[in-house]
């Protein structure tokens, strides 16, 4: 008879394996995953580069050759990549490339070195957002770990996303939310509206988001002007760009180019531009010719990387407000020819040795201040003396007005003297007085005496010009034909 031998079985001792709390004991089973997973984006504007950002905590070991996922990562523009740079913790346990496939926005990392169970790993890698304003995405992570001749599976998972703001965008760090960024506030003007004079362009400028450092503003179409092109390599010609908020806000040599009008300058660092309106101004050379107000636009790349993100372009908004009387004035490179529109001279007589006196209108398109230098001639009196150099302005007024609101009182003096002009040879100066402004578009009359010469003379050519900010070139006065001592034209000075 033969005999059978009792078998016994005995349980070997439980020990850690893969990082698996008796992950010796046969046939215990394991489900790895990844109890850790946070994604986050470092900036959200349209066709901008992006870091994407992934931590991940696996809840076993998980040795070199593995492969992880990170899937749904859908409308990037970065095409199909078999080696995309990445960057990842760890002495680079996720590796230092993946690959990438755009149709399904995936990018897959093969371990290099073991991911320890219980740790976070990070891992961050740059593509380029979608071109258009899109919501966020919701992405996975799944992978397959290494495990011999079948390799156990990761199953696939939602990643949780870091919902934080971002350059000034609620939820900005939500993978894939994308945003057009603008100007929200986008207005500029000028300081003066005349020709061949310096006019200070102001523009006031806030966006829907905060503004990366090296970013550029681009204002075009300030045609007109004749300021001749500026390199902003620090010549001293160079245009000068002033900011109100922080003379470090933006570099103060920008580019300009003449032909287009076209200014172009840099953020020097990170703006708060979506909670901050900032002012920049700039010294143009107004235009030789009246002109318009042209239209101005208004846009810019934000610096994001290896790609950067363009600003939706706008149209400039103009005050449309007048200045030193001149309608839609403070409209950028609006320019109008400073002119007197009445310039009218009569005289009370012809006759030799006689006293006569000159009846004066005058009306001008500009303001002309005493701030601004401003000082009015009439020449052209050949051989007519007046009593004495300083010459007394009689019967002032202002739209037949012997006072006008605040401009009441003498408008005029001959350096000194209230309500007077100083003669110069063949020639009445009128300087504005302190305080004072001829205001535009009004109609200022007096007279003033002179004694006629002792022979002869036809009619002399007087003309009306001004000195000052506002340039008034010499015009021809204008008189009346009527009859004078019954002959017409004798009424002319």
């Amino acid at each position: 008879r033969i005999s059978t031998a009792q078998m016994v079985t005995t349980t070997p001792t439980a020990t850690s394996k893969r990082g698996v709390t008796g992950g010796s004991v046969p046939l215990l089973v394991f489900v790895p995953e990844f109890t850790g997973r946070l994604i986050s984006q470092s900036r959200p504007f349209v066709s901008g580069s992006n870091t994407l950002t992934v931590t991940l905590t696996p809840n076993c070991d998980i040795e070199a050759g593995s492969r992880v996922t990170i899937s749904g990562l859908v409308n990037s523009q970065t095409p199909d990549a078999a080696s995309l740079t990445c960057t990842s913790s760890g002495s680079s346990a996720l590796g230092t490339s993946g690959v990438w496939t755009q149709s399904d926005g995936s990018m897959v990392f093969t371990v290099a070195s073991t991911l320890s169970g219980s740790t976070s790993y990070t891992v961050t890698y740059e593509v380029i957002n979608p071109a258009d304003a899109l919501p966020a995405v919701y992405p996975n992570v799944s992978g397959q770990v290494e495990a011999g001749s079948i390799d156990a599976p990761i199953h696939s998972v939602r990643v949780d996303r870091e919902d934080a703001a971002a350059w000034g965008f609620a939820g900005g760090t939500l993978p894939f939310l994308t945003v057009v960024p603008s100007l929200t506030t986008h207005k500029i003007g000028q300081s003066y509206p005349a020709v061949n004079a310096d006019t200070v362009i102001t523009a006031t400028l806030q966006m829907s988001s905060d503004l990366p450092k090296d970013s550029l503003f681009t204002i075009t179409g300030l045609t007109g002007s004749q300021t001749p092109d500026s390199a902003g390599l620090g010549a001293p010609t160079d245009l000068i760009l002033y900011s109100t908020i922080g003379f470090s806000a933006f570099n103060n040599r920008p580019v300009w180019t003449q032909s287009t009008g076209t200014l172009v300058f840099k953020a020097k660092e990170d703006l708060p531009m979506s909670t901050t309106a900032y002012v920049v101004f700039f010294t143009l050379k107004s235009p030789s010719a009246a002109q318009a107000s042209p239209d101005v636009y208004m846009s810019g790349t934000l610096e994001c990387g290896t790609s950067d993100a363009p600003m939706a372009t706008v149209t400039g908004t103009k005050p449309g407000a007048a200045l030193l009387g001149v309608a839609g004035g403070e409209d950028p490179l609006l320019a109008i020819v400073p002119t007197f529109t009445t310039r009218y001279a009569v005289q009370s007589t012809p006759l030799a040795f006689a006293a006569n006196n000159i009846s004066v209108s005058l009306v001008t398109n500009i303001n002309l201040a005493h701030a601004d230098a401003s000082v009015v001639t009439i020449s052209g009196f050949v051989n007519h003396l007046p009593e004495a150099a300083s010459v007394t302005l009689n019967d002032f007024l202002i739209d037949g007005n012997s006072t006008y609101t605040s401009e009441a009182g003498p408008q005029f003096h001959d350096g000194a003297n209230p309500g007077t002009g100083m003669w110069t040879r063949d020639a009445l100066e009128l300087t504005v007085a302190t305080g004072k402004t001829l205001l535009s578009n009004h109609v200022y009359t007096f007279w003033f005496t002179v004694t006629n010469p002792n022979h002869i003379l036809t009619t002399p050519a007087l003309g009306f010009s001004a000195a000052g900010t506002a340039l008034h070139l010499s015009q021809g006065a204008t008189s009346t034909n009527d009859p004078l001592l019954g002959t017409a034209g004798w009424a002319v000075p």
